[in-house]
């Protein structure tokens, strides 16, 4: 006689299910475009404002701290402090909108003894994000990555910085063109890495781009220097900087894998010649690039 045994094992659904997918974080911030800045011509009626995006069904709030920087004395250090609490409740269809703060309330926060009456052109805010979920977790720039926080679509805004700005005078900066010239160091005031270090490019071009009053948009941010032939091929190309108040501060520029370029104060504008200075440094070269633009 064959005996025939059947084994049926019983298995727990629970021990072998996939676990859950945690969710990451999604906080998109869009400034307004007219109150992306405080505007130092009135600021008893200046604000800024933005709206946030996101899509977390588990946000439990976001709340941006900021740090403001005195342009006149930039090395006195302001504590940080709470500027906005959104809490999930704010957000209507994945949108918590008109988020504003007056210069008033800023300037309070801030703890101003003058209030407005102390900001002048130059100055500026960095507002940090911190996201919190209904589990617990918590995210900000420090456990973000860079595919989630860079680049112009970024999912998670996780800085932004206004200024105290007035009115440039565009038609007095665009139409017409400039001859370039830099000068480059390193930290030591040396050639950098042994390369030459000036350069001279003829009929750059300054445009104005906006959305804020003070955005223009440069032809050549190293008047050819990226395109001699002992340092790259490759041209360095335009790059975006603000006139506040006659302070030019380059907007940072990605250099081809040679490391970003930012900038490295004490740009300025001259009315009365039409000569702009721009000042950057390379943050993964020992490169510093000192620009003056002289009308033609």
């Amino acid at each position: 006689m064959i005996l025939v045994m059947a084994v049926i094992s019983c298995r727990d659904e629970d021990l072998v299910r996939f676990p859950d997918i945690e969710t990451g974080v999604n906080a998109r911030l869009i400034l307004d475009p007219a109150k992306s800045f405080l505007d130092f011509a009135d600021l008893s009626k200046a604000s800024i404002a933005f709206d946030v995006y996101s899509v977390n069904s588990d946000l439990d709030k976001v709340v941006y701290s900021a740090t403001y920087v005195d342009a006149s004395d930039p090395t006195k250090a302001y504590p940080p402090f709470e500027a906005f609490n959104i809490p999930a409740s704010e957000f209507v269809d994945g949108k918590a909108a008109g988020i504003e703060k007056t210069a008033v309330q800023l300037a309070q926060m801030i703890g101003l003894p003058e209030g407005i009456a102390h900001f002048d052109g130059g100055d500026n805010i960095t507002f940090a994000a911190k996201v919190y979920l209904t589990d617990g977790r918590t995210f900000d720039a420090s456990n973000s990555a860079p595919s989630i926080t860079g680049g112009g679509f970024s999912s998670f805004t996780t800085l932004f910085t206004v200024y105290v700005g007035c009115a440039s005078p565009v038609a007095a900066i665009t139409g017409k063109t400039y001859t370039a010239k830099i000068h480059l160091e390193d930290s030591n005031g040396q050639a950098p890495f042994g390369l030459v270090d000036e350069n001279t490019r003829a009929g750059v071009t300054i445009t104005f781009v906006g959305p804020e009053p003070f955005r223009y948009r440069v032809s050549s941010h190293d008047a050819g220097w990226w395109a001699l032939p002992d340092v790259t091929a490759t041209e360095g190309g335009s790059a975006d900087f603000f006139d506040i108040c006659g302070n030019i501060i380059m907007q940072p520029k990605a250099s081809f894998n040679y490391g970003d370029a930012n900038d490295a104060g004490s740009g300025n504008y001259d009315p009365a010649t039409g000569v702009i200075t721009m000042n950057w440094y390379n943050d993964s070269n020992d490169i510093f690039g000192f620009v003056t633009y002289t009308p033609e």
